[in-house]
């Protein structure tokens, strides 16, 4: 539903996917390339070095670029988003040193500790957003699907843009 809602509002999304769900939905991540957003990569497990070690961490990553590159059929840009948005100076230099590049959000919707559409454009409409900011949202949260479409045409009111993670570091 949301790469409906994407395209009806001609807005473009990274969409950084876990490597238990790309093995799960290899197809998904296929229509997700194919309708022209970008793709990132966030580890394998969803957790944090301190569970696993920070080798174990930095090799799930790798898996999951891995699996994204061969549901897609094509290479990617090695682009990381942090689970919980942590991790160990020991993790962050080993992906840094394999090639990655970590993404932040600086935005964060808090559509994770919300269960209501219209709490969450509320919420959207309040925010200070500026241009270069990056917004998370979790695409599995069916309130955050619901909102979306008003929460894009409010963007789009403020004459926000949309453009892709790797667009923002040419600028």
């Amino acid at each position: 539903m949301l790469l409906e809602i994407l395209d009806r509002e001609r807005a473009k999304a990274a969409f950084f996917l876990q490597g238990t769900e790309v093995e799960k939905y290899p197809a998904l991540v296929r229509a997700i390339h194919a309708a022209g957003h970008e793709i990132g990569n966030h580890g394998y497990s969803h957790r944090r070095p301190s569970e696993i070690g920070a080798v174990a961490y930095i090799e799930e990553v790798q898996r999951t670029q891995s699996l994204l590159e061969h549901s897609i059929g094509a290479p990617l840009a090695s682009l990381f988003r942090p689970p919980y948005g942590t991790m160990s100076v020991r993790t962050l230099i080993g992906l840094v040193c394999s090639g990655f590049r970590i993404v932040h959000w600086s935005v964060d919707s808090g559509d994770s500790f919300m269960h209501d559409a219209n709490e969450l454009t509320g919420r959207i409409e309040k925010i200070s957003i500026r241009a270069g900011d990056i917004l998370l949202f979790h695409e599995d949260q069916a309130h955050t699907v619901k909102a979306m479409p008003t929460i894009l045409r409010a963007l789009k009111a403020r004459f926000l843009d949309f453009s892709s993670i790797e667009a923002l570091w040419r600028d």
